[in-house]
């Protein structure tokens, strides 16, 4: 869909239009990038990680958005396009986080990120650990005395998860390394995400399917942590799991950490504890019994709950977090009419923006 040559929009209305061209570039980004990924957790050959439909969407995307902040540097964004925004951003680094793209981003990005979640993880546990045992340094004795896992068994590891996304062993390795972007480098922003889902919609709240996935997101970053990138001692595994409510937080009014405390309090006393129940109940799935091989039990625990299963379930997610706002209004012209007017009024409006 384009502007029909000699035609232009409507200066009153040039930013409406800006943002429904932005609207349709971020939408259909996402739609190809989930399609791209869906596509490596299903076909039965490999799949070489690039070139890829979503590297053409992506630069005109960043393109746009540059162009969009120029000439609308003083007026605010709507709040789909907003959160269609933070979608994409979130999709990107998930769906490319195993190979080295465009969309890599930089170590020192990396670094800080990292450094911000051990603040986090360590700000949030001082409170959690006075009423709640399992956070307790006892409880983590495993990872406090296991050695990281050898080179060897590492790379392992690192091919299987790369076979069960149908991409081949790199020779030049990346995915693993602290350059590349693991699960828990990720987990703040489904977090803030899921966080601007509730903010964003009307009658969109926490479920105890979303907790069950949370949860199992915190468990998978874990396990990749130790099983792939090397990690030992406790500190992964904690940042993976510091996440609920906590009374006590100073975080910013506005902040995207405030917004993640205000989400996991927004369905009151009952949803605390429910959060607080399935959570711990992952997290004690992680921890082994006493004198039994961390690197062993990890390695279980890979096995009950295979990250391509997991992935799956997390792909489903972002499919039904495309629909809780309405199809951007250059995707329903291409069947002919908007949703909300008639045939009639649809042209008007074509006329109006310059279409």
């Amino acid at each position: 869909m384009a502007l029909v040559e000699g035609k232009q929009a409507d200066p009153d209305v040039q930013l409406d239009v800006d943002e429904m061209i932005m609207d349709y570039l971020l939408y259909v980004t996402i739609k190809t990038l989930l399609e791209e990924f869906s596509m490596r957790l299903s076909k039965d050959e490999e799949l070489p990680p690039l070139p890829s439909g979503s590297d053409l969407t992506l630069q005109m995307v960043d393109s746009f958005l540059h162009g969009f902040k120029v000439n609308h540097s003083s007026n605010q964004i709507s709040s789909t396009v907003k959160f269609r925004l933070h979608l994409l951003q979130f999709t990107t680094i998930l769906t490319r986080r195993l190979y080295i793209s465009t969309s890599t981003p930089p170590l020192t990005s990396l670094m800080d990120l990292r450094r911000l979640q051990n603040e986090h993880a360590s700000a949030w546990l001082v409170d959690e650990t006075a009423r709640n045992d399992v956070f307790n340094p006892s409880c983590m004795t495993a990872f406090s005395d296991s050695a990281p896992l050898s080179p060897c068994l590492l790379k392992i590891n690192r091919n299987q998860a790369l076979t069960s996304h149908h991409l081949p062993s790199a020779k030049d390795e990346f995915y693993g390394l602290e350059t590349s972007t693991s699960l828990l480098d990720t987990l703040p922003a489904f977090m803030a995400l899921s966080s601007a889902g509730v903010k964003t919609t009307a009658g969109w709240s926490i479920t105890t399917a979303w907790m069950d996935l949370a949860a199992e997101y915190a468990l998978q970053a874990a396990v990749e942590q130790y099983l792939v990138y090397g990690a030992h001692g406790p500190q992964a595994l904690r940042n993976a799991f510091a996440w609920g409510y906590d009374e006590r937080s100073q975080a910013r009014e506005g902040s995207e950490e405030r917004e993640i405390h205000d989400f996991f309090q927004s369905g009151g006393e009952e949803t605390i504890q429910q959060w607080r129940a399935i959570r711990d109940e992952h997290l004690n799935r992680v921890i082994p019994d006493g004198g039994d091989d961390l690197h062993q039990h990890l390695k279980h625990v890979s096995q009950r709950f295979p990250l391509h299963e997991f992935e799956a379930k997390l792909l489903e997610f972002l499919k039904g977090l495309t629909t809780i706002h309405p199809k951007p209004i250059l995707i329903q012209l291409e069947s002919g009419k908007l949703d909300e007017m008639t045939t009639e009024e649809t042209e008007a409006f074509k006329a109006l923006v310059g279409l």
